[in-house]
């Protein structure tokens, strides 16, 4: 419909948080120490904002048919972009130290990051997240749901941000279930409450719910540095008070709509979901790049190509199924 609106500013935060992915993985706490900061507070509201968006919109009209439609849209980009990404996979399978690591490469591949394409967990997660929790809910045993999703919460902090506390449970310290299949589970059951919950918006949804919520990422990671509970620089994708933050930061977005043509906010949605994906390919080949233009280079790179690939499309719409 010519004219048509749409609610634009979810669309847009996809991109911002497509930008946060990309600042995770470039940020070098050596060679960019305040980028690196924002990075692991911040930056850590983009994934389970990516998940929690989706889920939001299932769970705003849920049915068998929407669900396994979504499922199976899911799990084909799932196998896509790791076929693009095989080359990869090869490079890494074969610079493996022994046959026992390439079997736990390939099992991994299922659970959590992909051998050929690190991302994949982000997928998995989502399809085996919504399912389980869209169980939950059809049953009407959400209560049981919460407790999972508390289990996993802890099992990922145990895993990240809080992995030296616990030094006894080996099996989560080995296995970077921060990236795993399970923690989908968490952000879907956030997507339900989000959802169930939309009508609190305008009460929730203000500006010191923002600020709340970046108060509580930014004092928790400053008391993870102070007790030197993980020195990883890397593994700290989990917080105890990260299903908070999201939660009022989503609340707040809800709260503030700005309405765009239809045509816009697709772009913007396509356009974050192919900044998501190509973002690995660049940094696979620009892994040895480290300084504070790092991040500026792979996001320069990353939106000229995710817009070439948007254009062609309209053209060739056979690429439209990887996005």
């Amino acid at each position: 419909m010519v004219g048509r609106k749409r609610d634009a500013t979810i669309d847009f935060f996809r991109v911002i948080a497509s930008i946060l992915v990309i600042l995770i993985h470039t940020a070098v706490r050596e060679h960019t120490p305040v980028l690196y900061f924002i990075s692991v507070t911040i930056g850590r509201y983009a994934v389970p904002f990516f998940m929690i968006v989706s889920g939001y919109f299932y769970f705003l009209k849920p049915g068998k048919e929407r669900l396994k439609k979504i499922l199976s849209n899911v799990l084909w980009l799932w196998f896509i972009w790791n076929i693009i990404y095989i080359p990869n996979g090869i490079y890494t399978l074969l610079h493996a130290g022994s046959i026992k690591e390439v079997i736990f490469e390939l099992v991994w591949s299922i659970i959590g990051e992909s051998v050929c394409f690190g991302a994949a967990w982000y997928l998995m997660a989502f399809a085996v997240g919504l399912f389980i929790v869209d169980w939950f809910r059809r049953v009407g045993k959400m209560w049981m749901c919460d407790i999972l999703a508390v289990i996993v919460l802890l099992i990922d902090c145990a895993s990240t941000n809080y992995q030296h506390i616990f030094p006894y449970l080996s099996v989560f310290s080995k296995l970077y279930w921060g990236t795993s299949i399970i923690t989908g589970i968490l952000w879907l059951t956030v997507a339900y409450y989000i959802t169930k919950y939309r009508n609190k918006a305008p009460q929730i949804g203000k500006w010191w719910a923002v600020l709340i919520a970046i108060l509580l990422t930014v004092g928790e990671r400053l008391i993870v540095q102070h007790f030197g509970v993980n020195n990883d620089p890397i593994r700290t994708d989990m917080y105890l008070t990260l299903p908070i933050s999201v939660f009022l930061i989503f609340m707040f977005i809800l709260n503030h709509s700005h309405f765009e043509s239809a045509e816009k906010v697709v772009t913007m949605r396509d356009m974050a979901t192919l900044m998501f994906f190509v973002q690995f390919g660049i940094l696979d080949a620009l892994k040895l790049t480290i300084g504070g233009w790092y991040f500026v280079i792979v996001l320069i790179l990353d939106v000229l190509i995710s817009t070439i690939i948007l254009k062609l499309s309209k053209r060739m719409t056979f690429l439209k199924k990887i996005y």
